[in-house]
């Protein structure tokens, strides 16, 4: 490919050119997958272990961060009791 020296761009590619080395790389992109995309319809999609084990650590902060503002609102909802039997006797 030509690099196009003219103008205030000079590392843009030619247009034409461009195009056509994208629709080689598509061609052989879809070439090389034609295979492939038998075999992959059949391959179960399953997460990598690194994946599976993050997603899980998230969820995990997720809980721990609900379950501290569930005992938050418990002690909350104590106190409020504790007041009113307080100022009731």
């Amino acid at each position: 490919m030509q690099w196009e020296g003219t103008g205030g761009c000079k590392g843009c590619y030619w247009e034409e050119e461009y195009v056509q080395h994208v629709r080689n790389y598509v061609a052989e992109e879809v070439a090389a997958e034609g295979d492939e995309a038998v075999s992959q319809q059949k391959k179960p999609t399953t997460l990598p272990a690194d994946v599976q084990l993050s997603v899980s650590v998230g969820i995990g902060r997720e809980l721990i961060l609900l379950l501290k503002c569930i005992l938050v609102l418990v002690f909350l909802l104590l106190a409020a009791v504790v007041f009113v039997v307080v100022r009731v006797a």
